[in-house]
């Protein structure tokens, strides 16, 4: 006689079960079936109210969910994630994303939008990735016409010294609230030689992270100077040994790709004998970027050849002139993978970077704008350290154009600017707190900044605001000192 086939029925969802597996608490006795799915809930509820604790289990004989606890302990790191993730797919959509990086970064309205889209579609496809683990252990299962997995799309980010790369970046990472790092890829080299292993950009995002694994699993990782790692894998490779470009470049390929990366903490190098830290980096969004410079020179002759039209009638590209500078801008954007490989980068990396993101040279009109507009212009931030002293710090529109004009020169875009205004203003914030020593009494100083004072090194004079109150004397008595003249030899 055939014997009759069990079946389970869950209290709680009511669902039938034929296979014994999927119960998690089956007594006869006490008259309870709970299958895996309406305990993985309970689990996660549960700890996510800081409730799993014995009283939970006082109704049983001993603690039944044991063996489970791991299981539900990576079943609310989940429901976190997947609460943290929601937040930035429902609250910070790509036009968010764009909205504030205006505030910080000045023109470069394609770039924002790669960016943007990129960043945001990523965390997109994490929320994906952990739903769908969830689904394995939910009776209704994955919809049959959803795709089993998203893959990751990082980005190759090009464009000029200076034009804003590294600062989008930070503002992005610090608007969604993920770790991001910064990892110089010149000071990679391949294991074995000495410099820091490839891996050192896993660490160096573990180390943002606070040394949490999870949160480094889904950080940002951006290998500045990118282009460095290329110039010798291409035309003007060398005979001799290569520990810092080709081989760098296929070791990242790995990494950036996805896959485990171990490392040890600290500055030691491997050691088989040291505990190691373990990091999957296949839900980390890597971003490359570099100058790449000459590389326009690249896209010119294929343009030439196929459009007729570029440098080449110019001549040699010089960015000291605005005009060079549009048509750089003009030429970039036309940039193709072909040009990458020409340039040295491997073809097999570059299908791991499908996003190509491009930075466009800063002009005049661009560094003025730089200067006074964003949250954290330099003009602001300097107005500011002054006004800590009582003293009115004014630019003309003259001096401004002079500084653009400095900094353009300098070949170094906005990163020239910091430099410029130190060496402008050292005599003035040298002499500020002793002359406010010296008046006591609180009166507000006023420091202009013209153009003499950038192309000829002129030293800006501090005056007294005359107080409306006070007497003619009394005002005179607060005029301050003129600075010091060199002794002539």
């Amino acid at each position: 006689m055939r014997r009759k086939k069990t079946k389970y029925t869950c209290d709680i969802c009511g669902n039938e079960y034929d296979d014994e597996s999927e119960i998690v608490l089956h007594d006869v006795e006490k008259g309870y079936t709970i299958c895996r799915g309406c305990f993985a809930k309970i689990a996660r509820d549960s700890l996510m109210d800081n409730m799993m604790n014995d009283r939970m289990f006082d109704i049983f004989d001993s603690d039944p969910f044991a063996p489970l606890k791991e299981e539900a302990n990576e079943g609310f790191h989940a429901s976190t994630l997947i609460t943290f993730l929601d937040h930035i797919i429902h609250d910070k959509t790509p036009e968010n994303i764009k909205a504030h990086l205006d505030r910080y970064i000045v023109g470069q309205d394609t770039a924002k939008r790669v960016l943007s889209v990129a960043v945001y579609n990523h965390y997109k496809r994490l929320l994906f990735a952990e739903r769908y683990k969830l689904s394995q252990h939910d009776v209704n299962g994955w919809p049959e016409d959803a795709p089993d997995e998203l893959t990751k799309s990082n980005v190759l980010m090009i464009g000029p010294t200076g034009v804003g790369k590294t600062e989008m970046l930070k503002a992005i990472a610090s608007y969604l609230d993920v770790p991001f790092a910064i990892t110089d890829a010149t000071t990679l080299t391949e294991a074995g030689y000495v410099g820091m292993d490839p891996e050192t950009c896993v660490k160096n995002l573990w180390y943002a992270a606070g040394q949490d694994v999870d949160a480094t699993q889904r950080g940002i990782i951006f290998i500045d100077e990118f282009d460095k790692l290329a110039r010798k894998a291409g035309a003007s490779r060398s005979v001799t040994a290569d520990p810092g470009h080709e081989a760098v470049q296929q070791a990242l390929l790995k990494i950036i790709e996805g896959g485990t990366v171990s490392f040890v903490p600290g500055a030691a190098r491997r050691n088989p004998d040291m505990p190691g830290i373990f990091v999957d980096t296949t839900n980390i969004l890597f971003i490359v970027g570099g100058a790449f410079e000459g590389i326009e020179k690249t896209i010119d002759a294929r343009l030439s050849d196929e459009a007729g039209f570029g440098f080449s009638s110019k001549g040699d590209y010089d960015p000291d002139f605005t005009e060079n500078i549009q048509k750089y801008n003009k030429v970039i954007h036309n940039v193709r993978v072909k040009d990458f490989t020409e340039y040295g980068v491997l073809p097999e990396i570059l299908g791991r970077l499908p996003i190509i993101c491009v930075f466009d040279g800063l002009t005049e009109d661009d560094l003025m704008r730089i200067l006074t507009e964003p949250k954290n212009a330099p003009v602001r931030q300097y107005q500011y350290l002054l006004e800590r002293n009582k003293t009115r710090l004014t630019f003309t529109e003259a001096a401004l154009h002079a500084i653009a004009k400095k900094a353009i020169k300098t070949r170094t875009g906005a990163r020239s600017l910091k430099a410029i205004f130190e060496n402008i203003l050292l005599e003035t914030m040298y002499r500020v707190p002793t002359e406010q020593q010296r008046l006591k009494d609180g009166t507000m100083l006023s420091v202009t900044i013209d153009e003499e004072n950038i192309t000829k090194g002129a030293t800006p004079e501090i005056v007294v605001i005359p107080d409306e109150g006070a007497s003619d004397a009394a005002n005179k008595a607060r005029t301050t000192r003129r600075p010091r003249r060199p002794r002539k030899e």
